[in-house]
């Protein structure tokens, strides 16, 4: 005689769970990692706008952090997007390490001077920053933070400040890195939030929800179970990636 919880556990093996869905009426726009390239975040807007105008659902955008450094207009990013927050479009925005590194910075950036190598430098251009005096001296990283201090505009430090480390949406979770896979979301560390890669992406988690992360770069979005990776590499390839979640249905937008 067989046993029925062993047949039920089997057949959940086999055909899996049923697949992860968003509320009908309603289209979830999810962007990756930007790195400070302006461009492709307008691009990949445009084609957001023109595929909002094929449905009548709602919409909710995710920004899933990594919105600065190693591109050349950090700054100008985060205008963007406080602009369509100001539209009064539901924006949601996640902190990514990269802005992590920025706060930290600014707090004490002799300490935390090692964001300047990770693409720092470069959001610093875009704010203003200047690295040497009249003559020609270098200036330390603390004199450097202060200058930064005081370039950022309050709206962009209140923007960072307001950042969410995760935010949930009926069937998904949306996070910058990913989640530890043995731990429940109230048991989740900032640091694994924003930094996780192999430990979470190489083992099954056991969270009942679909994870749509980034952070770690892929050549084409990563599809794998109950993970969706949608960090093309923008800065490096000119390739910024949305996916587009409704109902029970995914697909992706890209900036190319």
């Amino acid at each position: 005689m067989y046993n029925t919880g062993m047949l039920i556990k089997f057949f959940k093996e086999i055909l899996g769970k049923k697949p992860s869905r968003i509320e009908k009426g309603k289209h979830i726009y999810a962007i990756g990692d930007i790195h400070g390239k302006l461009a492709l975040l307008q691009k990949l807007c445009d084609k957001i706008h023109k595929d909002i105008e094929s449905h009548d659902d709602d919409i909710k955008i995710i920004f899933l952090g990594d919105y600065i450094d190693r591109g050349e207009d950090s700054k100008n990013v985060i205008n963007l997007i406080l602009s369509l927050i100001d539209a009064d479009l539901d924006v949601v925005c996640l902190m990514g390490n990269h802005e992590k590194s920025l706060s930290d910075f600014l707090e004490n950036g002799e300490k935390n001077f090692e964001w300047l190598m990770w693409g720092g430098s470069e959001t610093l251009k875009s704010y203003g920053v200047n690295f040497e005096d009249e003559n020609g001296k270098p200036y330390s990283f603390n004199q450097l933070s202060n200058q930064l201090s005081e370039l950022i505009p309050d709206s962009h430090k209140q923007f960072y400040n307001n950042l969410k480390l995760y935010h949930e949406e009926d069937d998904y979770i949306f996070v910058h890195a990913g989640i530890r896979p043995s731990l429940t979301m109230d048991k989740q560390e900032e640091n694994d939030l924003i930094r996780i890669r192999r430990d979470f992406i190489q083992k099954n988690h056991k969270i009942d929800k679909t994870i749509v992360f980034g952070h770690t770069t892929f050549e084409e979005p990563f599809e794998g179970k109950r993970k969706i990776g949608i960090d093309t590499g923008a800065y490096a390839t000119g390739c910024l990636t949305s996916v587009v979640l409704f109902e029970d249905q995914r697909y992706f937008i890209n900036s190319l």
